[in-house]
């Protein structure tokens, strides 16, 4: 009996009968979702705070890399949202990151954050990596931040409450490829954690 030929898993694939004893294999377009376009930082945040103005009740974050460069990743004024990015990376530089504000019951889930040309000093440069200012009841789980300018994870002023759940800041993520030996042993420059009220 002779085998078919493989096809790619993304594929549809039809089999149709031809002269009653062969097959002809059929190959379809791949899936349309598969080949959707992952938005630029600029069209992600637009989505977002069209997202809070309408008062959804969940977003999603297409997996894929968004570069914010200098410019934060702002969620302001959200309540109720749950915000789900399983296999976003939301890369930044300098003194930018996820910056959260005025906000309430908010959940946030599956975001990776890390850095590009990242200046490193001995006392850090102040910045906001994934910051809460003036929240309540914020949910952030399945998050890593993978380097820190300054402090990794900030809260000031606002209600407390917040949750956090699998939530990685691992220290050894700058590796030389060749020796296997870790090149920036401190890649969250200062707190883990720094909260205030």
């Amino acid at each position: 009996m002779t085998s078919l030929p493989r096809v790619q898993p993304n594929l549809h694939v039809r089999l149709h009968a031809c002269c009653g004893w062969c097959l002809l294999l059929l190959a379809a377009r791949p899936d349309a979702q598969a080949a959707a376009a992952v938005p630029s930082a600029a069209e992600l945040q637009a989505q977002v705070e069209t997202a809070i103005r309408s008062h959804a009740a969940t977003f999603a974050v297409p997996a894929g890399a968004y570069n914010f460069s200098s410019d934060n990743f702002n969620i302001s004024g959200a309540s109720g949202l749950r915000i789900e990015g399983a296999g976003a990376m939301l890369w930044f530089s300098e003194t930018a990151g996820v910056n959260i504000s005025n906000s309430d019951s908010l959940h946030i889930s599956g975001l990776s954050i890390d850095y590009s040309n990242l200046r490193r000093t001995r006392s850090g440069i102040p910045a906001v990596t994934y910051n809460l200012l003036n929240c309540s009841d914020v949910i952030s789980e399945d998050i890593t931040i993978y380097k820190a300018p300054f402090f990794s994870v900030t809260a000031f002023n606002g209600g407390g409450g917040h949750v956090f759940r699998r939530f990685r800041l691992p220290n050894d993520t700058t590796v030389d490829p060749k020796s296997g030996r870790t090149i920036d042993p401190w890649p969250h420059e200062r707190d883990a954690f720094h909260f205030t009220d």
